[in-house]
């Protein structure tokens, strides 16, 4: 999946087509931002409608799922919001083993748990 996808997705799941030149590229910052504390990883923002990198393309659920609950909390919908952190959390126990490599070095096997937010 690449950045265009992923904004394409997240709109459909919200139902909010109309924030997807607006506030779903602040959703999907977000879940960057999320995702690299919680891994520990290093994952440079996605920017252009190409833009991918390691976990977009293995994971895209984990992406999806925090994009869409930073959105449900932008939009004052907390129920779907918490619906949306518990679909992550197991998604992040499904992956539980992420790969990550760069182009310019590789790092090892990266095993991660998440942890309540």
């Amino acid at each position: 999946m690449d950045y265009l996808g992923l904004k394409a997705l997240v709109a459909a799941w919200l139902h909010r087509s109309d924030l997807t030149t607006t506030q779903i590229p602040n959703f999907i910052l977000a879940a960057t931002e999320r995702i690299n504390r919680r891994f520990n990883l290093s994952l440079a923002n996605l920017v252009n409608d190409t833009d991918t990198n390691d976990v977009l393309t293995s994971f895209p659920m984990i992406y999806a799922y925090a994009a869409v609950e930073e959105g449900y909390v932008y939009m004052h919908n907390g129920d779907a919001a918490t619906t949306y952190a518990d679909r992550w959390e197991k998604e992040c126990d499904r992956a539980n083993v992420l790969p990550v490599s760069y182009t310019h070095l590789t790092l090892p096997t990266i095993c991660f748990k998440c942890s309540a937010r």
